[in-house]
């Protein structure tokens, strides 16, 4: 018997490869704007990119304000006048025609779906995640897709979880598992929704962190050892 029935998989930098993503998406943008890309460019991006996604998880900012307001900050960091709407928009169709696989992803979904229901959940923006999952080789694995901004609710908020559990009609959360990359957003949201966790450390983070997910990977394909597959 299973020790879990339900996985819960992140999107970005869980199973798709965001980085390789956006830094294409990026690049192109400033191709249009006839600015250098560079990956100092990529690193001052993301840090306002960082910033903002992080206010959204804790509440702060609405998620739809995001597309614009980093494209905003962006623009003035590099001290040009640019439409941000504009650009924020094409930014997103961009980015959702790129749904790279990290390493693993395909197999690794493919085995496990064998055996357990899987579900995608991700705080991304609608017009980037459908396009990319409706067009991935891992849609027919996955039972359920939720993106936070179709349903108003996001990680770590326990209610996003408590929707999933509704949908699937869950009673037993201990037969629940939530795989991802963010400790705040990810594990946070699975310990509020008092389900286990398993931290994907891709970046192989070494410093003491202070939430504790049940598991930690470095590599997807140990799923199969905490999962005894």
């Amino acid at each position: 018997m299973n020790k879990y029935n339900y996985l819960i998989f992140d999107a970005d930098r869980t199973i798709f490869d965001f980085d390789k993503a956006e830094s294409m998406a990026l690049s192109k943008i400033c191709q249009n704007i006839n600015i250098k890309y560079n990956e100092k460019i990529l690193r001052d991006y993301r840090e306002i990119n960082h910033k903002y996604w992080f206010d959204f998880e804790n509440g702060k900012i609405k998620q739809e304000i995001i597309k614009t307001a980093r494209f905003k900050s962006f623009f003035e960091f590099l001290n040009i006048n640019e439409d941000s709407e504009y650009y924020g928009d094409l930014y997103l169709t961009y980015l959702s025609k790129e749904n790279y696989l990290l390493p693993h992803a395909y197999e690794v979904i493919k085995k496990l779906s064998n055996s357990y229901i899987l579900i995608l959940l991700t705080n991304g923006l609608s017009k980037v995640q459908h396009p990319r999952f409706n067009n991935s080789i891992i849609k027919k694995y996955f039972e359920l897709f939720i993106v936070s901004e179709d349903v108003k609710l996001q990680k770590p908020d326990r209610e996003i979880f408590q929707l999933i559990f509704s949908k699937l009609g869950i009673t037993n959360l201990d037969k629940v598992l939530m795989i991802g990359d963010s400790l705040t957003s990810d594990i946070m949201g699975g310990i509020n929704a008092k389900i286990h966790t398993c931290w994907y450390n891709i970046d192989k983070r070494d410093e003491k962190i202070l939430i504790k997910p049940n598991y930690i990977i470095n590599d997807l394909r140990e799923l199969f050892n905490i999962l005894g597959e």
